[in-house]
């Protein structure tokens, strides 16, 4: 509560929970918010987004398909998944919640996996190349860059990502 009550104050135009691993998080924070919006006075729309761990699932074992239909009550205007294993891994995930989702859908992976050292070895074109293909299929609305994103990677997935439609 006092995290979205600063942010609303703040003057932002939403809020964001992310890097959710438990839907009973997702849902604590979502009380949270919506006692800063009673005592604020002010509703911002709501996103959510999800990590997903190599296994398919989040860390508290749900799929994708689970994870949405238990949070789609808190009325949400988007559902996503961002930081974890990188591109590859999301593809599926990302597939299965664009085609049941009636909300838009985000993604913004890791630069890929860090190594032993913490670096992130995604480079911005490859990064670009694979959230493309995902927008290709008409499955993305919101595309951005977790760890490991630099500016040149928002740059090229901006550049990738004009070419496609923007609606939902």
């Amino acid at each position: 509560m006092e995290q979205a009550l600063a942010l609303i104050e703040g003057g932002v135009d939403a809020l964001l929970l992310e890097t959710s691993q438990d839907t009973l998080n997702v849902k604590a924070g979502s009380i949270g918010i919506q006692q800063a919006f009673e005592q604020s006075g002010v509703t911002l729309p709501l996103m959510i987004s999800g990590t997903i761990e190599p296994m398919g699932t989040t860390l508290a074992g749900q799929n994708i398909e689970s994870f949405y239909i238990s949070l789609e009550h808190l009325n949400p205007i988007s559902v996503g998944l961002n930081c974890a294993t990188g591109p590859e891994f999301m593809r599926d995930h990302i597939r299965s919640l664009s085609g049941m989702a009636s909300v838009a859908v985000s993604c913004y992976p890791n630069a890929g996996l860090p190594d032993e050292n913490g670096n992130y070895h995604e480079s911005p074109d490859s990064l670009a190349q694979k959230i493309g293909a995902f927008a290709e299929q008409g499955w993305l609305n919101i595309a951005g860059g977790c760890c490991g994103t630099t500016p040149a990677h928002i740059r090229a997935m901006r550049d990738t990502l004009a070419q496609y439609p923007q609606e939902k």
